[in-house]
Parts: structure tokens; C-alpha cells; sequence
């Protein structure tokens, strides 16, 4: 099958795998293709689109739907005494993949995301699947049939269909596509207002990191690393243009120096305001999780779990144990 193929050519170089959804490794793709599940797309770059559908039979899904056909289906084998296939994967390999890193054009990420949404409505499939593991086609574990060879286009997959439109600026979707778009967006809305207090390149990129894991806030989070990057992205663009997205009317104009000093000191204290916020999360996280585990923490071993320095914990110590009390034992 010249669709499978391509599957294999095409994987990420060190791509996710797993015989089992929560217990994740990273291999070669050699070794990734012996697993159940593997990672289709890499990460800034969209090729797949998969659909998961969790009703029986999966693989015909789309020709209920009136859909173009598959150019892979993955589905699991019949039950005993049955014919029929079970839940399945639907693929769709696009001839020029998407790139969907922070820096890429939005345009065509945004058209992709249209078309993925109207696809999961009309197949009735899963929106919470994120598309990070899909069923490996590779696999004897699962029946592969390819009703189609060639890629296809967006202007192809789109064809004669009325697509989804985006609410605003936010995707309701829960896959990555989806979740990268709506942080991006949400992100660089924020940062065109707030890059006016900061003086200090440095400050100004932990402060939008630290926004970026506020928002990251979907009911399945992005990766950390995700995130970061992103951050990292709007971090750069915006420190180089200053004002952009906001109006000319709003845009900095010539300070005197008591303004750029005061500006610097309010850039000061807002990151130092969002570590003390990030910090206070981390050690009252840790003393919930120890409290359900029936122990109560000293303020060394609340250091010691949150990777934080033991004058950090006392710092924060009276806010976190509030009207509780603290032995003395615990206090050292």
C-alpha cells in the first residue's frame, strides 16, 4: 500500500510509542513501529489528520458521513462470531503538510483547524482524542486497509462542505491543533498590552512564560515544552515590535527617563509578583498532595519535594500552613 509507505517514511525521527495509553516511550522509528501505538506527525509539522471513532463500525464511518475515503484505516479485528470491524482510526495524509510552529503562518493553520473540526462533527468522532498516539498501521495487532493512494490537498478534503468557524479567537476543540492555536492566540493578546511595562528582555520573557502556563489551562493541557515554546516565540516578536496589535493610538511613545524608570520598576514588580504566584502554586500543591497521604511536611522536606531552597519554604511558609498551626518539630 503506497499510503503505508509513506506512513512509515514520513514518522518523526524519534517519534512517541505505547503498548499501553498511559505509559508512553520515546524510540527510534525502527523500534516505534513494533508497538500499538505510535506518534504520526512530528511536532511542529501536520501531515496526518486523525479522526478517532469510537463506534462500531469504525471503518465506515466516513462513507456514512458522505466523506472522501481515508487514505488509511486501522481498526481493531472483529469480535469472535463476527464479521464486523470494531472502533477504528481514519487518516488522512495531506500532499504538503501544515506547519503549525509558533512562528508558521496562521492562515493555513487555521483553515486545517476548520476542516478538522467539520470532519469530527460529521464522522461523530471523538473531540476529546488530542491526536498525540493513533493506532499504528503498521502493527499485526490491527486490520489496515488503504481506500485511497494519493494524498489529498485542504482545498480537496474541503470540497463542498460547510466548514466549522472558530468562536472568536478560541478553539473548542480538545486536540493539539486546536489547543496550540487558541494559546497562541491568547498569549500574544496579552503580551501586546503587557510588553509596554518591561525595559528588560530577560524579565519580559519569563513573565510571558509564566503567562503561558496560566492559559495553558485546557482540560488536557499542552506539554510543557510546548508551551515554552510558544512562550519563546511571542516572547522574541514582540520584544522586537513594541506597540504592534494594540493601535497607533496606544503605542509607546518618548518617555523621560523618571517614566522609563518607573515603567522598569512596574515591569520589576509584576514578574516578581507572577514567581511569587508560580512558587506559591508548587509548595501548596505539594503540602495537598502529602495532607492526602495522611503526612505533614517540615519545611525541609517541603523544599527537598518542590525543588525549591529551604529560605524559599520559610518565605512562604505562614501563608501556606494559614490558620492550621505548625509544631515546632515542624518548623526546622
Amino acid at each position: 500500500m503506497e499510503a503505508l509507505h509513506r506512513f512509515y517514511a514520513t514518522l518523526p525521527e524519534r517519534p512517541y510509542c505505547s503498548d499501553v495509553k498511559d505509559y508512553i516511550h520515546i524510540r527510534g522509528a525502527q523500534q516505534a513501529i513494533t508497538h500499538s501505538r505510535i506518534q504520526p506527525n512530528g511536532p511542529y509539522q501536520w501531515r496526518w489528520l486523525v479522526f478517532d471513532i469510537d463506534h462500531e463500525p469504525g471503518a465506515i464511518a466516513w462513507v456514512d458521513a458522505g466523506l472522501p475515503p481515508p487514505n488509511l484505516i486501522v481498526s481493531t479485528p472483529p469480535e469472535p462470531g463476527s464479521i464486523l470491524l470494531g472502533k477504528a482510526h481514519l487518516l488522512y495524509e495531506l500532499e504538503n503538510p501544515v506547519c503549525t510552529s509558533p512562528s508558521a503562518r496562521r492562515a493555513p493553520i487555521t483553515y486545517l483547524q476548520r476542516i478538522e473540526q467539520t470532519y469530527i462533527r460529521c464522522l461523530g468522532a471523538d473531540r476529546g482524542y488530542t491526536g498525540l498516539l493513533c493506532k499504528n498501521p503498521l502493527s499485526p495487532q490491527w486490520v489496515t486497509t488503504s481506500p485511497r493512494a494519493e494524498p489529498y490537498t485542504l482545498k480537496e478534503l474541503s470540497y463542498g462542505l460547510d466548514l466549522e468557524r472558530p468562536i472568536g479567537l478560541e478553539f473548542s476543540d480538545g486536540s493539539a491543533l486546536g489547543r496550540n492555536c487558541a494559546l497562541f492566540n491568547r498569549l500574544r493578546l496579552w503580551a501586546y498590552h503587557a510588553r509596554s511595562h518591561y525595559f528588560c528582555m530577560q524579565e519580559w520573557s519569563i513573565a510571558v512564560a509564566m503567562q503561558a502556563e496560566v492559559l495553558n489551562d485546557f482540560p488536557k493541557p499542552l506539554r510543557l515544552s510546548e508551551v515554552h515554546s510558544t512562550a519563546r516565540s511571542v516572547a522574541k516578536w514582540t520584544w522586537r515590535n513594541p506597540g504592534v496589535g494594540i493601535g497607533r493610538s496606544s503605542r509607546i511613545k518618548s518617555l523621560s527617563a523618571d517614566e522609563v524608570v518607573e515603567r522598569q520598576r512596574a515591569g520589576a514588580r509584576h514578574t516578581a509578583e507572577l514567581k511569587a504566584q508560580r512558587t506559591h502554586r508548587i509548595l501548596s500543591a505539594q503540602m495537598e498532595q502529602a495532607a492526602a497521604n495522611g503526612r505533614h511536611l517540615t519545611q525541609r522536606e517541603l523544599a527537598a519535594c518542590a525543588g525549591v531552597s529551604l529560605s524559599t519554604a520559610k518565605r512562604y511558609w505562614s501563608a501556606l500552613v494559614g490558620s492550621r498551626g505548625v509544631t515546632r518539630s515542624a518548623i526546622r
